[in-house]
């Protein structure tokens, strides 16, 4: 049995992650949604103290506009130790790419040289649990992100709503798990 499935093994994980399966699937659920005359899904991770996520949330409405997509947001926590091994070098220069690509492409990002604080970072996504859905979503996270990463605690404590702790832990969970 277990020289079976030796042999067997690459071959079926070659065959479910072939690019040809991966363009069928594609296929398949692009004429399922034009049958139906749904838009197409744009699923968007955002993790609220990360600097490329800010910038993101500021180019979105622009790609939003020009294609037929529905956003979904999901609120997701920082990568695990495997995919960021070197966390604390990675968010200084996080930070500094971000400032640098902001300002190269008219966006804006200000590096004021370390990570949000815990509880910023908590009412930031209490306030972005509150706009999970609808049209403006999107400038309600470019809001919420510009008082995070400027410092702005009160403008924080105004944005932050009714969301609970444990709301906003599920949610950060399910983002998770769905990523």
């Amino acid at each position: 049995m277990s020289k079976l499935r030796a042999l067997l093994g690459p071959q079926i994980s070659r065959v479910l992650t072939s690019t040809g399966l991966r363009d069928s699937r594609r296929l398949l659920a692009s004429l399922s949604r034009r049958v139906l005359g749904s838009p197409a899904q744009l699923h968007y991770f955002h993790q609220a103290d990360d600097p490329y996520s800010q910038l993101l949330v500021q180019v979105l409405p622009t790609l939003l506009a020009s294609y037929r997509v529905e956003l979904r947001l999901h609120l997701v926590p920082a990568p695990d130790a495997a995919a960021a091994p070197d966390e604390a070098r990675l968010q200084g220069w996080s930070r500094r790419d971000a400032a640098r690509l902001a300002q190269a492409y008219g966006l804006s990002f200000d590096d004021i040289g370390r990570q949000p604080a815990a509880e910023h970072l908590a009412q930031a996504q209490q306030a972005l649990l509150t706009a999970l859905d609808g049209p403006a979503q999107m400038l309600h996270a470019q809001r919420v992100g510009a008082a995070l990463w400027s410092g702005n605690q009160s403008l924080l404590e105004q944005l932050a709503g009714n969301a609970t702790a444990e709301q906003v832990a599920a949610q950060v969970e399910q983002g998770a798990e769905l990523r």
